[in-house]
């Protein structure tokens, strides 16, 4: 009697925080499954928290999620580009049937298939200007084939300019590797009849092709 008395004289406020403290023990109550008897409840793992407490610890958890997902994204994009950095060039540019042409174009092309790092396979006839490759890409990225043929001559200009055609020359020979003019000067050298390097001699200058 007197209890409830005391509780009919509380004030408004009072009642109010009664009712919500109810609630959240409630609340505790159902998360653990639990019922109340007699307004008493067993001990209980889940306590009731203040709604700011929850907010705060899920936005932690979040925050914690985000920061694990976001080290195994880094962690991957690291593995892919090691993978990347590590892994060999791979493509190999076939020439089996190049007769050659102006030298400028040429000097332009091997120049970027250089700094490319792919490797070339002769596969059959590289000619004129298409033998300038012998000097200009490292001899460790070039292989020859059985059908591999190397035909030689020397520089011309379509005017009859024989300026241009002594400059051609130069450029031609400074391109070949030591073996290669060798075996040119062995030959009688570069001039407007052609000369064909294949076979075994071929073989022993230049690594076959697996």
């Amino acid at each position: 009697m007197r209890r409830l008395l005391a509780v009919r004289g509380q004030s408004d406020p009072e009642r109010a925080k009664m009712r919500r403290r109810r609630n959240s023990t409630d609340a505790a109550a159902a998360r653990c499954r639990m019922r109340p008897k007699s307004g008493r409840y067993k001990l209980c793992a889940t306590v009731a928290l203040p709604t700011h407490f929850h907010r705060r610890t899920t936005e932690k958890v979040q925050r914690i999620r985000r920061a694990k997902k976001l080290m195994k994204t880094h962690a991957v994009l690291a593995v892919v580009l090691l993978m990347l950095g590590l892994a060999p060039a791979t493509a190999t540019v076939r020439i089996a049937n190049d007769t050659g042409g102006q030298i400028g174009p040429y000097l332009a092309k091997y120049r970027a298939l250089r700094a490319s790092g792919e490797r070339v396979e002769i596969d059959g006839t590289c000619a004129s200007a298409c033998t300038m490759l012998l000097g200009i890409i490292p001899r460790n990225r070039i292989c020859v084939t059985p059908r591999a043929t190397l035909v030689f001559h020397s520089a011309w200009d379509m005017e009859g300019d024989q300026a241009v055609t002594s400059d051609g020359n130069r450029i031609l020979w400074s391109t070949y590797p030591e073996s290669v003019r060798r075996w040119i000067k062995s030959h009688g050298g570069l001039h407007s009849q052609t000369i064909t390097l294949s076979g075994p001699e071929l073989a022993a200058m230049f690594p076959a092709c697996r």
